[in-house]
């Protein structure tokens, strides 16, 4: 008798060590699955920030050409006769802009977020700048001082490289 429970005891024993490895293996299972997770988030999230940025970048581009190549129009004699085409275009970069900082603004960091909104703020400077000078153009008035316009595209250039400086830390945090 004495060596059948002896048996039950160690058979007991024996169950109870493996309920416990196979419990601590499932935690152990569970703990890297929520890592794996937990990586793919931040992986997913900073995919998404790279691409904001980029369109962010890409819009700010889009309306400081829409500018430019009004300008350069009314310097050639063109951009005052028609300026519906040039008008729309900036219009159009700008709502592309305004969307994109938006994005930007909802999946950054609050530092990136807010180079984001000074680069926007920049841009639309340099865009009513040149809509001063396409103003006073078409009503052969007095333009604007050229150094206005320059003034407001440096801003604009500051912005931008202060911006791509925050987010190029932001995604290396990541």
């Amino acid at each position: 008798m004495d060596a059948g429970l002896a048996a039950v005891i160690a058979g007991a024993a024996g169950a109870g060590g493996a309920a416990l490895a196979a419990f601590a293996t499932s935690l152990g299972l569970l703990r890297q699955a929520k890592m794996q997770g937990n990586q793919a988030h931040q992986q997913w999230l900073r995919d998404r920030q790279q691409q904001a940025y980029e369109e962010l970048l890409v819009a700010a581009d889009g309306v400081e050409h829409a500018c430019r190549d009004w300008m350069d129009a009314l310097r050639s004699g063109a951009g005052s006769d028609h300026p519906d085409p040039f008008l729309a275009t900036l219009r159009a970069q700008s709502r592309n802009l305004r969307a994109a900082t938006h994005r930007t603004v909802l999946i950054a960091d609050t530092t990136t977020g807010g180079g984001a909104r000074g680069l926007q703020k920049a841009v639309i400077t340099v865009s009513e700048k040149s809509l001063d000078v396409a103003h006073a153009h078409a009503l052969n008035e007095p333009l604007p001082a050229p150094e206005e316009l320059d003034r407001a595209r440096d801003a604009a250039r500051t912005a931008r490289t202060a911006f791509i400086d925050q987010a190029r830390t932001a995604l290396r945090q990541k």
